[in-house]
């Protein structure tokens, strides 16, 4: 937790947040920072036997499964459609919680996810980053389960401002 960490939920930290969370983890697991500002999810890569040459990854992105109330027309992708619905969801923590791209918390490309272009290659989000063509064909498709707007959301420019208390 934040305070196991010696981290507050201060806002000049929240850009560095994630990299001293991943410093202080030593196993795969989800970790919830509760207090007055939205929660982060952090998915950390597990440590491997070997020598470690990259940063560890982790991925920001919504809660496919999620429904605000428990009503299933109130996804995060549907809040995300709805200025109206965004500011007022969002204030609740159990939104904040599932929806951190929808919430604005985070914005973040996953690196890790690949998806198959029309001519039957596999590409990341960065091959599209810069490629207004690219975008406009691949960023409102589902490409390999996954809607690329959401894998991709810095390269599509589907980033949210976040919601003020």
């Amino acid at each position: 937790t934040c305070k196991r960490a010696g981290i507050t939920n201060h806002p000049t930290l929240r850009p560095r947040l994630a990299e001293l969370v991943l410093q202080f983890s030593t196993v795969d697991k989800l970790a919830t920072f509760i207090g007055p500002e939205p929660v982060i999810r952090i998915i950390k890569t597990p440590p491997s036997p070997t020598i470690a040459t990259s940063a560890p990854s982790w991925i920001c992105e919504n809660d496919l499964t999620y429904y605000a109330n428990n009503k299933p027309h109130l996804t995060c992708l549907r809040i995300g459609k709805d200025e109206k619905l965004r500011q007022r969801w969002c204030k609740k923590r159990a939104t904040s919680e599932a929806c951190p791209q929808t919430c604005g918390i985070c914005c973040k490309d996953d690196i890790q996810w690949k998806f198959t272009t029309n001519l039957g290659t596999k590409k990341k989000c960065a091959w599209m980053k810069g490629k207004k063509n690219r975008q406009d064909r691949y960023c409102e498709e589902t490409l390999d389960g996954r809607l690329t707007k959401l894998a991709c959301p810095e390269t599509c420019n589907f980033c949210f401002d976040p919601v003020q208390e």
